[in-house]
């Protein structure tokens, strides 16, 4: 196992397609070497299948990649747009042929919560006179409450104004469809 690890972190793998350049001669994608933390997410999942297969399938004794040392992980970086790249991603979300792209981004820039949150606020949750949005669901499972600040609040109640059919969702589908507009990534 350690062999398949140290194999698995040494081979290279590309992302994308060819392409071509101006002068029609063929690009081919850039490689790339897996980082230590895709490493050990890999001998994680494996350490869970032997986990199962000792705990509820009694297939084996014992766990062997509990055995295997991990690869280092490079710590994370903190990283802020500019004022520079967060007025052009305004500017940009401001032009989208999507209108609400525009708020969903104010709002994540100001308060910080995650797009699949943001995604499934519902009007009923949104307290535009407390300035303040209920989280329900998120990724721990417990509620938390969003304040509602500036340009994020002003375009939050712009966007209530503009609702044209009635929709319990904030960030609804523009076909008037029921639920979130999950698959907003081509106006992105």
């Amino acid at each position: 196992m350690a062999e398949a690890r140290d194999a698995l972190a040494s081979e290279t793998f590309s992302r994308g397609k060819p392409r071509k350049a101006e002068d029609g001669t063929e690009i081919p994608p850039n490689q790339y070497k897996r980082s230590g933390a895709t490493v050990n997410r890999y001998l994680a999942t494996l350490g869970h299948v032997f986990t199962v297969a000792i705990k509820e399938w009694r297939l084996v004794d014992r766990n062997p990649v509990r055995d295997i040392s991990k690869k280092k992980e490079a710590h994370g970086r903190v990283r802020f747009l500019s004022d520079p790249e967060r007025d052009a991603l305004l500017e940009a979300c401001a032009k989208s042929d999507w209108p609400a792209l525009h708020t969903l981004v104010l709002l994540a820039i100001s308060t910080g919560a995650r797009r699949g949150e943001l995604i499934r606020l519902k009007w009923a949750d949104v307290d535009l006179k407390a300035a303040r949005a209920t989280i329900q669901e998120t990724k721990n499972g417990d509620p938390r409450v969003l304040p509602l600040v500036g340009k994020a609040l002003t375009a939050l109640r712009e966007l209530r104004l503009q609702g044209s059919a009635p929709s319990p969702w904030v960030f609804q589908q523009p076909s008037g469809l029921p639920g979130p507009y999950e698959g907003f990534d081509s106006h992105w």
